[in-house]
C-alpha cells in the first residue's frame, strides 16, 4: 500500500509541477525568473534550468508510472525534492526567496511549510523505497492509491491553504477569519 500511496502522490505532484510551468510561455516565462533566488543570476542561465527542471520533471513522472524497481522508481523525485529543498533553504537564508510558480500563481509558502511538505513527501519515497516492491492485495493498492490522489492534492494546494487558513497579516474587513461574510 506504501508504494501505491507514495508513487501517487509523487505523481500527482510532479504532473502538475510540470504542466503548469509548461502550459504556456507565459507560466514559463513566471517560473524562469524564480530560480534567481536559489541563485542563478543570468536570464539565459534561468531559462536553461527552468527547462532543465521540466525535462527532470517529466521523466521523473513517467519512472514513477513505468518502473517497477522501487530505486529506480523513486531516486529521482526524492532527489529533486532534496535539491529543491536546499536551494529553497539556500534562498531563504541569502534572503532572496520569491514566489516559485512551481504550481501556478498562487505559491506564496513561507520557507518552513515549504521545507516540511517537501521533507514528508521525500521521506514517504523513501518510505516506499525501503517497504520495496511487495505487491498487496487490490484492495491495499486501490487504498494506496486513493490516499496517494489525496495527499497530491493537499501536497500541491497547500500554498492556496495555507493563505486560505492563515490570519496572519490580515486587516479588520480584509478576509480575517473572525470577520462575518455577507
Amino acid at each position: 500500500m506504501i508504494v501505491d500511496w507514495a508513487a501517487t502522490a509523487m505523481l500527482v505532484v510532479f504532473v502538475v509541477a510540470f504542466v503548469a510551468k509548461a502550459r504556456s510561455a507565459q507560466a514559463f516565462d513566471d517560473f524562469a525568473p524564480s530560480l534567481s533566488q536559489f541563485g542563478i543570476g543570468s536570464i539565459t542561465a534561468q531559462r536553461f534550468t527552468a527547462a532543465a527542471v521540466l525535462g527532470l520533471e517529466a521523466v521523473a513522472s513517467v519512472g514513477l508510472l513505468l518502473a517497477h524497481h522501487p530505486l529506480v522508481r523513486f531516486a529521482l523525485p526524492i532527489a529533486l525534492l532534496a535539491v529543491f529543498s536546499a536551494g529553497v533553504a539556500l534562498g531563504a537564508r541569502a534572503g532572496r526567496l520569491s514566489a516559485c510558480h512551481c504550481f501556478g500563481t498562487s505559491t506564496t509558502l513561507p520557507t518552513r511549510p515549504h521545507l516540511a511538505l517537501n521533507g514528508s513527501l521525500a521521506a514517504l519515497g523513501c518510505a516506499a523505497v525501503l517497504a520495496g516492491g511487495a505487491a498487496g492485495s487490490t484492495g491495499e493498492s486501490v487504498l494506496g492509491i486513493g490516499l496517494g490522489i489525496i495527499t497530491g492534492v493537499l501536497f500541491v494546494g497547500s500554498a492556496d491553504l495555507y493563505t486560505a487558513l492563515s490570519t496572519a497579516g490580515t486587516a479588520p474587513g480584509r478576509g480575517a477569519v473572525s470577520e462575518k461574510v455577507g
